[in-house]
C-alpha cells in the first residue's frame, strides 16, 4: 500500500484495483438479499427482547436485573445496532448515489424517504388510536437523553411530554414509493457496471430495511438502557441517594456490586466523588468539535460548518426550544441534539427543527425525511447559538439557507 507515484504519495493501479475489489465484496456481502449481515444482527433483537421480558419476569434482584440487562444489551443490542447502522449508512449512500449519478431527483431522494415506515412513525400513529395505558406500555420506556438518568422516561412523566385532553396530530401516511421503467433499467445497468449482485428491487428493499431496521434496533436496546437507569434510580433511592447524586457515579459500579462482595455504600459514594471531581474538571475544557492536530487542544477557532437540509420545504415560524409544550404548535424547534427519546415532539404539530449536531444519516435527520417536516440537522456551534437565539427564522430547505427574520 506504500507506493510513491511521481515522488508523490499515492496508490497503484493494483492498489486501486484490490480496494476496489475489496469493498465490491464487503458491500456484496452487506446487501445480499437473502443472508446478507444486516439480516443477522436484526435476528438478534428478538433474542434480546426475548431475554428481558424473561428476565423482568422473574424474581432476580435488582443488582442481577441490571447486570444482564448491560450484557444482553451489549451483546444482543448495541453490537447488532452497530451493524444495521451502518446498513442504514449504506442504504443512505445508495440512496444517494443514485442522485449523484442523475438516476434520481432530489424530489425522488424525498418520496423514497417518506414512503420508510420506522418505530418512530409507528409511535405517532399509536399517539392517535391508542388508549395512554396501551401506549405508553410500549413506548413508556424512551426519554429525552438516552443515557440520563435525570431525564425522565415517558412513564415516568407523560404529562410532560404529551398533552392527553388535546386531540393528537394525525402523522402523515407513508406514500407508495414508484420509479419510471427508464430508471428502473439505469438502475439495473448502474448494479452491473459496478458488480453489485443485486437486481434493482432487491436495492430497494434493503435501502427500505437498512434504515427502517436502523430506528427499530435503537429502540430495542434503549428499552434495556432505559430499565437499567430506573433500576439504578430505585436502587439509589433505598440506598439514600438521589437520581442527581447518581447521576455522577460510573455504570460499572453495579456490575461490580452484582460480582464481587463489596460495601455498596462505600464504592458507590467513591465514584460519586470521583465522578464529581471529573464532571468539574470537564467543564473548565473546551475543545474544537474536531482534533486534527496536538496543538488544537490548545488553541482553535470553530470551524465553519455546512449544515444538512432535509426536504425541499420552506417555512416561516417562530422559534422556540423543547421545554415548554405549549409552545410547540406552529414552530420551529432547536435542540442541540436529539435521539429517539425527543420522538414526543412530532405528537405535537411543529413547523419544523433545527439541530447543532447531527448528520444527513441521524435519527432526526431521517424522521424529517420520513415527515416530510423541513428540518437543518448539524447547524454547528455558532450558527446554532444564532438561529436559536433568533425569535423568527426563515428556512429555504431546497435553496439551502436560513434566514433571521427577527
Amino acid at each position: 500500500m506504500d507506493h510513491f507515484l511521481g515522488g508523490r504519495p499515492g496508490f497503484s493501479k493494483s492498489d486501486r484495483d484490490e480496494i476496489a475489489d475489496s469493498l465490491r465484496r464487503l458491500t456484496n456481502g452487506i446487501v445480499n438479499s437473502k443472508d446478507g449481515l444486516w439480516r443477522k444482527d436484526a435476528s438478534k433483537l428478538e433474542t434480546l427482547n426475548k431475554r428481558r421480558e424473561e428476565l423482568m419476569g422473574s424474581n432476580a434482584g435488582i443488582l442481577e436485573r441490571i447486570y444482564w440487562l448491560i450484557e444482553d444489551g451489549k451483546r444482543y443490542g448495541t453490537l447488532p445496532f452497530a451493524g444495521l447502522a451502518r446498513a442504514g449508512f449504506v442504504s443512505l449512500q445508495l440512496l444517494q448515489s443514485l442522485v449523484a449519478k442523475g438516476i434520481f431527483s432530489t424530489q425522488d431522494y424525498d418520496a423514497f424517504l417518506a414512503s420508510v415506515s420506522t418505530v418512530s412513525s409507528q409511535l405517532a400513529r399509536d399517539r392517535v388510536t391508542l388508549d395512554k395505558a396501551t401506549f405508553l406500555s410500549r413506548y413508556g420506556h424512551l426519554r429525552p437523553g438516552t443515557y440520563d438518568i435525570l431525564s425522565p422516561r415517558y412513564d415516568e412523566n407523560p404529562d410532560l411530554y404529551f398533552d392527553w385532553d388535546a386531540p393528537p396530530t394525525v402523522p402523515p401516511t407513508a406514500k407508495d414509493f414508484h420509479i419510471s421503467l427508464g430508471q428502473m433499467r439505469m438502475v439495473a445497468a448502474a448494479l452491473s457496471e459496478h458488480g453489485l449482485e443485486i437486481d434493482p428491487v432487491e436495492l430497494f428493499d434493503f435501502m427500505q430495511a437498512g434504515i427502517e431496521f436502523r430506528e427499530l434496533a435503537k429502540f430495542h436496546f434503549t428499552r434495556n438502557l432505559s430499565d437499567v437507569l430506573a433500576l439504578i434510580g430505585e436502587y439509589g433511592k433505598q440506598k439514600g441517594l438521589t437520581p442527581e447524586d447518581l447521576a455522577y457515579s460510573e455504570i460499572s459500579v453495579f456490575k461490580e456490586l452484582y460480582a464481587a462482595a463489596v460495601n455498596p455504600s462505600d464504592i458507590i459514594n467513591s465514584s460519586i466523588e470521583q465522578g464529581k471531581k471529573r464532571y468539574s474538571e470537564t467543564l473548565a475544557v473546551s475543545l474544537p468539535p474536531v482534533i486534527a492536530r496536538p496543538e488544537d487542544v490548545w488553541a482553535f477557532e470553530w470551524p465553519d460548518t455546512v449544515p444538512n437540509f432535509i426536504t425541499q420545504k420552506q417555512v416561516t415560524a417562530p422559534v422556540v426550544g423543547c421545554e415548554d409544550p405549549s409552545l410547540l404548535k406552529g414552530a420551529l424547534v432547536c435542540i442541540p441534539n436529539a435521539d429517539p427519546g425527543f420522538d414526543w415532539l412530532f405528537s405535537h404539530p411543529i413547523a419544523g427543527f433545527i439541530t447543532a449536531w447531527g448528520g444527513v444519516n441521524s435519527h432526526m435527520a431521517i424522521r424529517a425525511g420520513e415527515l416530510g417536516l423541513p428540518a437543518v440537522i448539524g447547524a454547528g456551534e455558532i450558527l446554532y447559538r444564532q438561529w436559536s437565539t433568533s425569535r423568527r427564522l426563515h428556512i429555504d430547505c431546497a435553496g439551502r439557507k436560513v434566514e433571521v427574520l427577527a
